[in-house]
């Protein structure tokens, strides 16, 4: 064989490859965000003989097959925000899940926004940490994370053709940070939820009013917020991402939670992101921010990736 035969036939072969590898990267699940259906969802859950009625929305991929869950969890608020709670406070991150090959869904926690139990003095429990004299917050955890769990069951019951309840991963932002802590805690007092990959804690905290500006110090806040990470760390074996922005005064004291809660068994890696926005309010909120995306999601993917669920577009 001539070499320009020879020479001809190598590039055939370069040319061949080429083509296989384009084709299965456009038929790969990764190749390209996936369009998204939207849609309004009301979940039903029933705790100590109550019915509540949740306001929520659906976010997926507009394709056949089965996607893992991801549920966002949204902060805490006092009683005047909680009544004029949005419903789209976490439609920006629930739409980057989505893209990228989940179903998200968010959903307004007992008493926000339009859900159920705004004026139901029963309600009062939940979530509730007590006075800035005796805080609390594990019992606000356990709270919003049995919402949470009940949540997920209420999801799961329905058998949707597009779910794969195998796979489930809980995102929570401030308040709801904490309260993806709550969730995984098993068996008491709730057990094991079945399917739960892993958790990631944006800007996790509670009872910053109480703390009054003072996240720096050995103050009763941070004592009280070291001692639930404890306790969670203790019976908690679900692997978590705790992530904070730099310039959000609660960083501080994130490495201290962080500690607390690997040094009692639990299983928690700790990043803190380069400054967001340019107040500590934005920085607190940099989750749910469309700006902020590129920021976290690298991170994010890394926790993904080692849990076995799909990475971010």
């Amino acid at each position: 064989m001539s070499e320009s035969h020879k020479i001809s036939g190598f590039w055939l072969y370069v040319i061949f490859i080429a083509v296989i590898s384009a084709i299965a990267a456009t038929s790969s699940v990764d190749a390209a965000p996936y369009s998204i259906i939207s849609e309004s969802k009301q979940t039903n859950i029933k705790i100590d003989g109550y019915d509540y009625d949740l306001e929520g929305r659906l976010y997926r991929p507009e394709s056949e097959g089965r996607f893992p869950l991801v549920v966002l969890l949204h902060g805490s608020c006092g009683k005047r925000c909680r009544r004029n709670f949005p419903e789209s406070l976490l439609s920006s991150p629930a739409k980057v899940f989505a893209r990228s090959g989940y179903v998200a869904y968010t959903f307004n926690r007992i008493g926000y926004g339009n859900s159920t139990g705004y004026k139901w003095k029963d309600h009062r429990f939940f979530e509730r940490t007590g006075g800035c004299s005796e805080q609390n917050f594990m019992q606000g955890a356990r709270q919003s994370g049995l919402q949470a769990r009940l949540v997920i069951e209420a999801l799961i019951r329905q058998e949707l053709e597009y779910l794969d309840p195998g796979k489930i991963l809980a995102v929570g932002q401030s308040g709801g940070g904490v309260a993806v802590f709550g969730l995984t805690e098993g068996p008491d007092p709730h057990e094991n939820l079945a399917g739960l990959r892993g958790v990631i804690s944006t800007a996790g905290n509670r009872g910053a009013n109480c703390a009054q500006g003072d996240f720096s110090g050995p103050t009763y806040f941070n004592e009280n917020m070291v001692e639930m990470y404890t306790t969670f760390g203790r019976v908690s074996k679900t692997p978590a991402l705790m992530v904070y922005a730099k310039n959000d005064p609660r960083t501080v004291n994130a490495a201290s939670w962080r500690d607390a809660y690997n040094e009692s068994g639990g299983k928690a890696k700790l990043v803190v992101l380069p400054n967001q926005g340019s107040s500590p309010k934005q920085a607190h909120g940099y989750f749910y921010k469309s700006w902020s995306t590129e920021a976290w999601k690298s991170h994010f993917n890394a926790f993904l990736t080692s849990i076995g669920l799909p990475e971010l577009h």
